[in-house]
């Protein structure tokens, strides 16, 4: 639920965000990739990057990195990204889970 605040001249017809925040989790990703920047590359697949969890930055937790993006609601949600070099060669496929 996305709660904003209300004008006088809000009309729901009209209005509707279609980009929402939303937490993901990118389960057993390796700690070479949890920075906030490599954090970043890799989730603007699935959306905006807007924040790491404290946990995920200190690197206080190893099963998995945690993030907010902005998603929009429109497009599917991807289940998994491919982190690629930037040659374009694959370097291994993440598995992407909301909530």
């Amino acid at each position: 639920m996305v709660l904003e605040p209300k004008i006088a001249s809000f009309n729901f017809e009209k209005e509707f965000s279609i980009e929402i925040p939303i937490w993901v989790k990118f389960p057993k990703l390796s700690l070479n990739y949890k920075s906030s920047n490599c954090l970043s590359m890799i989730s603007s697949q699935a959306g905006a990057f807007i924040h790491v969890d404290e946990c995920t930055t200190k690197k206080t937790r190893i099963l998995y990195a945690r993030m907010l993006i902005e998603v929009n609601v429109t497009r599917a949600l991807l289940d998994e990204i491919a982190v690629m070099e930037l040659n374009g060669k694959v370097l291994f496929t993440q598995t992407v889970e909301y909530y």
